[in-house]
């Protein structure tokens, strides 16, 4: 099975490498995403959404673009002094030896042109950095093409986030029923904000009133919607004139009309008389 890489920019194609003599696994202290796996050069490692523990479905112009981690034999690679994840090899077709963490098949991108570069993190929300006790790092805010209204802000498995009009800074308005029709995005701590690499709006946390850190990007809460299916819908842009996703750089966009607009679960607590406010392009 052929799977595409879904990069949003088109990756330069490179040469199929060849297996590495030796490879050892590293650790590299990143600047956003703290420690990540790497080769002994400190080339970023990947594992992609859609493989299988012990089995990639990664070839031809998916290879292309996130070409594997291999090695001519399995006694060629080994795990450094900082990674505790069990490091193997399965067999590509063909009959190269793939390297894996933790039975996940381990991938460069293309695009990274030097080594400590993440710039795949969360592309086609399937691609995510490694631990180095082998945990799959995926991104707190990611992003993805909607049909619609295109570029928006997701979580990492690219579910559409919203923010509400009434919002102000630092505090959340939607409470009660309004959170059960509008789920906040929420993290244990505020040192779990890991953008995509495509994701340029600045990301923070607030203290809702239990207690709970809900995520914002650019000062905006970010919300669900429970009538969103799974990723791809975006059903509660423009509802009530108060609900809109975001771009990947924080910007809101104000649709005219909904797309579509949906019978709510349950109705917002919050009054539609607050839909003129802040109702200027950001």
């Amino acid at each position: 099975m052929t799977e595409s890489p879904s990069p949003t920019s088109s990756p330069t194609p490179t040469a199929t490498p060849s297996p590495t003599p030796t490879a050892e696994l590293t650790v590299r202290n990143h600047s956003t995403y703290d420690e990540i796996l790497a080769d002994s050069s400190g080339r970023t490692l990947y594992v992609f959404a859609r493989d299988s523990e012990g089995e990639t479905v990664c070839y031809d112009d998916c290879a292309q673009a996130w070409p594997p981690l291999t090695v001519p034999r399995e006694t060629a690679v080994r795990a450094g002094s900082a990674v505790s994840a069990a490091v193997d090899t399965i067999e590509r077709d063909g009959g190269r030896l793939q390297v894996t963490v933790d039975g996940l098949p381990v991938y460069y991108f293309a695009n990274d042109s030097d080594p400590g570069d993440a710039t795949g993190m969360g592309l086609g929300n399937a691609w995510w950095l490694v631990r180095p006790d082998g945990s799959v790092l995926q991104p707190t805010v990611s992003m993805a093409d909607h049909g619609t209204v295109g570029a928006i802000l997701t979580d990492g498995d690219g579910r559409t986030l919203y923010m509400f009009e009434p919002d102000s800074s630092g505090e959340s308005a939607c409470t009660g029923d309004c959170a059960e029709a509008w789920p906040p995005l929420t993290v244990e701590r505020e040192t779990n904000l890991y953008p995509a690499a495509t994701v340029a709006a600045s990301l923070g946390t607030i203290e809702r009133s239990d207690g709970s850190l809900q995520v914002t990007a650019n000062g905006h809460p970010l919300y669900y919607f429970v009538n969103d299916d799974g990723p791809g819908d975006a059903t509660g842009q423009g509802v009530n004139a108060v609900w809109f996703v975001l771009r990947p750089d924080g910007r809101v966009y104000r649709s005219q009309t909904p797309t579509p607009t949906p019978t709510p679960t349950a109705t917002p607590s919050q009054s539609d008389e607050d839909d003129d406010d802040g109702g200027g392009a950001y």
